[in-house]
């Protein structure tokens, strides 16, 4: 689907399903949009920006949340009832790099300098002297247990467990200290994206692979589950994982040039 057929922008860069089956689109320029199984609508803030950049979504409940490239994040629970946080009213940095509610209804964002929580009325900032090994959040998962992974760019993640924060690098076993994406999957198996491999927690250990073990290359963007348990992950290709061996998808004729790849679970 291409913009001149109803999408509205070519280029994508996040794409999740909600509670009621619709899906919600982050683009590089044109804001958000939505697909309803019938037809796509754009989701407009002009009164923030008419070509927003969608870095990071949690569509996942009633309440949306959009986090952007240089206007803080916004908590969209209507095309009239919207409020936008930036560091005018409590965000460390205007970059959101990911974002994710926990199942308490926390929203964690992860900007360019320092990770906030927003418990509904106030934001909570952290940053290095609190614990983190970095400022620079580009990652963020809620695991199964309830802790908070946070990936850095250049300096592995840290586990927040409710008190403290737990930092691993790669002199703990991760393959690359530079961290894209964090996906668990049904089984409880923690993946890191990294610049340099895939680094997969399993049974409180970090295990490394690398291209000379399958992958199609070293450099991961994205992980996702299919619905047969299956991993994927997108690199330079794509390729399956079944826990073993990794199989390579062949790319296909495409229309354009695929800047980022993403996987989308499902």
């Amino acid at each position: 689907i291409l913009e001149d057929q109803g999408i509205g922008y070519n280029k994508i860069y996040r794409i999740y399903k909600d509670n009621d089956e619709n899906i919600w689109l982050g683009t590089d320029g044109a804001g958000a949009m939505v697909f309803n199984g019938f037809q796509f609508q754009k989701v407009v803030f002009n009164d923030i920006s008419t070509h927003l950049f969608i870095m990071a979504l949690d569509v996942g409940g009633s309440t949306k949340y959009f986090g952007t490239d240089g206007h803080g994040f916004i908590q969209f629970r209507s095309y009239r009832d919207y409020i936008c946080f930036n560091t005018k009213n409590g965000l460390s940095n205007n970059q959101v790099n990911d974002l994710i509610v926990d199942k308490t209804g926390n929203v964690w964002i992860g900007t360019d300098n320092g990770l906030n929580c927003y418990d509904g009325k106030k934001i909570t900032n952290y940053f290095m002297p609190d614990g983190l090994p970095s400022n620079h959040i580009t990652s963020l998962l809620q695991d199964q247990k309830g802790r908070i992974w946070i990936g850095t760019f250049g300096q592995g993640i840290s586990v927040w467990d409710g008190s403290s924060f737990i930092c691993f690098a790669d002199t703990s076993g991760l393959s690359n200290n530079y961290i894209q994406d964090i996906y668990q999957d049904r089984k409880g198996v923690i993946y890191l994206a990294t610049n340099d491999g895939l680094t997969v927690f399993k049974n409180e250990k970090f295990y490394s692979y690398f291209e000379e073990d399958g992958l199609p290359g070293d450099k991961i963007w994205s992980i996702t589950e299919d619905n047969y348990g299956y991993i994927w992950i997108a690199g330079d290709n794509i390729c399956r994982f079944d826990g073993s061996v990794f199989n390579t998808i062949p790319a296909g004729k495409q229309k354009g040039r695929v800047e980022r790849p993403f996987c989308v679970g499902g």
